[in-house]
């Protein structure tokens, strides 16, 4: 409807801009044919009607055309960003039921950041699998290893315990545009990250207390 409706409006200038533009040719370019004036005017009137389907069909395509290449364009951000937000880097590999080889991994991808064959491979870094579905494969072999939920004395709050593991340097090789840090202690002595917050996963390394606590 915004296409339609700003179509619609644009064809109320069509009159006043060819006017613009006959008066504008006339007077600097081919002023020698200003007496054609008259003539050019009735021969555009004439054809006014044709003049305005045209520029109207002309105008819903153009229009037609921006907004799928601006919808397009959007999607494509939209999926890009939230990839970002929920991954956080350009590849993610998951091991599903089986473990990875490390070994192996490792090797591979420091190979792959040799400079010499151009270091497709930047960073990598490791995370584990949430604490509760590690839990819940170990739950089907024994029954008493079923209690991956965090709760009170009551039992009335239950609530799923989804804490990974990841290595110190996790931060250094993520996507920072959607880090955000509202607060942390700030007497813990920690790296700067590229986006300019504290490295905070690196604060579970190197401080003793929050280590302990």
């Amino acid at each position: 409807m915004l296409i339609l409706g700003l179509t619609f409006i644009s064809t109320l200038l069509f009159n006043y801009v060819e006017r613009l533009i006959l008066w504008l040719t006339l007077n600097t370019c081919c002023r020698r044919d200003r007496k054609l004036h008259d003539v050019v005017s009735k021969n555009m009137h004439g054809h006014s009607a044709r003049n305005n389907k045209t520029s109207i069909m002309f105008t819903l395509s153009m229009s037609f055309m921006i907004f799928s290449s601006s919808s397009f364009n959007i999607m494509t951000s939209i999926a890009i960003m939230l990839s970002c937000q929920l991954v956080g880097s350009d590849m993610k590999v998951e091991g599903g039921s089986n473990l990875l080889n490390q070994t192996e991994i490792d090797s591979f991808l420091t190979a792959q950041m040799n400079p010499a064959i151009g270091a497709p491979v930047q960073d990598f870094c490791y995370m584990t699998t949430q604490i509760n579905d590690i839990l819940d494969d170990l739950s089907e072999i024994s029954s008493s290893l079923d209690a991956n939920y965090i709760t009170d004395a009551t039992n009335y709050f239950r609530d799923p315990v989804r804490i990974r593991s990841v290595p110190e340097r996790y931060l250094t090789m993520m996507d920072l545009e959607y880090l955000d840090v509202p607060a942390y202690q700030s007497d813990v002595s920690v790296d700067t990250l590229s986006n300019g917050s504290p490295n905070v996963i690196q604060m579970l390394y190197t401080n003793q207390s929050i280590y302990e606590y």
